[in-house]
């Protein structure tokens, strides 16, 4: 067996160390994109519920109103 030139060693590092730095950082870029994912569906209940109240306050003010 021939044995492996430095040069193919020193790519191969490359090439590992490229694959470990891309895996990191993709699981970097989906953790954030699942917790600024859940901030913005919390965000939105919270928006809804609020102006759903908001509308049904006016509903039975409404109704209030043309009860006197």
């Amino acid at each position: 067996m021939k044995a492996i030139s430095i040069k193919l060693k020193l790519q191969l590092i490359l090439m590992v160390t490229i694959v470990v730095v891309t895996a990191t950082i993709m699981m970097q870029s989906v953790a954030g994109i699942n917790n600024m994912s859940e901030q913005h569906i919390e965000q939105y209940r919270e928006e809804a519920y609020k102006n759903k109240e908001i509308e049904l306050k006016n509903y039975v003010s409404v109704a209030k109103k043309s009860i006197d």
